[in-house]
């Protein structure tokens, strides 16, 4: 079921005229959320008539819930026996400029062989804009033939950066789907993260193929970064090779950093789909924490300094068990419960996710020295902290 929430501002009217063939429906709230999807101040109107159906809808902003937020949205949709066509658009005014409209058109064939008719889906060329920036939609096409289902040149682009998707999803195991991504500047990604506490930099490209996705799916992907930066971190040129197992039914990983000749990070290990579970090895040489500062900002106020060892991630995919040891070079942080910050020099150990320290010099807001013998922080899910 739907997860569904209504504003206490809310009405429905509706009307139905058989003499003419018309029915008229008119519904308005101050607030719709909606798996998480959240419109403000949605006015919606349909009406059916000489078998015409005509619906529109407009509504002051849509948070999507990965935090994408649309503006002045308008939907209009018009069908009638084995077509619709669909429009929807929205502007956001603010100091750099977020627009858009996409607009598709759907058609029903028959066919005496099946069932259920062919479905075409029409993609109609258009821009969007993301922060002053214009991107196109190229005319393109998926169609829906029973189980096949087949994308011509669906493709989101601008100069030489581009996605594509084309190819067959099909019983077929010849048939294969074609993914691509090619000089992809991160920046534009972090334009559309929830938060601001992330920044990425440098060029992505990538390649997925996908096949005999009804019986025995094959996977396999490459990705590959190039002057890839992570809050400051420069991680250099990074790779990711992913290959689907479908005997073990698991994601096989393999992720390298290398900046010149040092391999900053190299991971390897298993993602077991049914189950959700991780079963990861990790290396990690003069790592700056400021990577790991967005992932705990809510307690830590800085993180500071170099951190290289080895250690395992295992266990399910929104519980992860973190094992090993790591060595800190010139580290400090700030606790804002406390409002102290400490700094260390030395290993630290993985437990199960807690963090434990030897012998932690320990500063106040003075400069004052204190000595800890031996602190640890206990994790919960990477989301709240203890401290012990």
């Amino acid at each position: 079921m739907p997860n569904l929430k209504i504003g206490s501002n809310t009405f429905v009217e509706g009307q139905f005229m058989p003499d003419a063939n018309h029915v008229a429906f008119h519904a308005k709230t101050d607030f719709l959320s909606l798996n998480n999807n959240d419109f403000i101040n949605l006015d919606l109107h349909a009406s059916l008539k000489d078998s015409v159906l005509l619906v529109e809808s407009g509504s002051h902003s849509l948070t999507l819930k990965n935090g994408i937020i649309l503006e002045n949205l308008t939907v209009i949709a018009k069908g009638r026996n084995d077509s619709l066509n669909f429009t929807a658009r929205w502007i956001n005014w603010d100091t750099n400029i977020y627009k858009g409209a996409i607009t598709a058109g759907l058609y029903f064939q028959e066919q005496p062989c099946c069932l259920f008719p062919k479905t075409i889906i029409d993609i109609k060329p258009t821009d969007i804009t993301i922060n002053d920036t214009t991107w196109h939609i190229g005319a393109s096409r998926i169609v829906i033939d029973s189980s096949d289902v087949t994308f011509q040149q669906v493709s989101f682009y601008r100069k030489d950066q581009y996605f594509r998707v084309t190819g067959k999803i099909s019983e077929n195991p010849k048939e294969i789907l074609n993914i691509k991504l090619s000089n992809f500047n991160l920046t534009n990604l972090g334009l559309l993260m929830a938060t601001n506490s992330i920044t990425l930099n440098g060029k992505l490209s990538a390649n997925a193929q996908i096949s005999n996705v009804y019986n025995n799916i094959q996977l396999e992907g490459l990705v590959n970064a190039e002057d890839f930066e992570f809050n400051g971190q420069n991680l250099g040129h990074t790779k990711l090779t992913a290959k689907w197992n479908s005997f073990f039914d698991r994601l096989k990983l393999e992720m390298t950093s290398t900046l010149g000749k040092a391999t900053i990070i190299d991971a390897k290990g298993n993602y077991f789909l049914n189950t959700r579970e991780l079963d990861i090895d990790v290396q990690i040489n003069k790592l700056k924490l400021t990577v790991l500062h967005p992932f705990l900002s809510s307690v830590f106020s800085e993180m500071n300094g170099i951190a290289s060892g080895d250690f395992t991630i295992k266990g399910f995919i929104d519980e992860p068990k973190i094992n090993g040891d790591v060595l800190l070079d010139k580290a400090s942080i700030g606790v804002d419960y406390l409002k102290t910050r400490y700094s260390y020099n030395g290993k630290v150990a993985f437990y199960n996710s807690d963090i434990i320290f030897d012998r932690v010099n320990v500063f106040d807001k003075q400069g004052n020295l204190t000595v800890c013998q031996w602190a640890k922080f206990t994790r919960v899910i990477l989301k709240t902290m203890a401290w012990t």
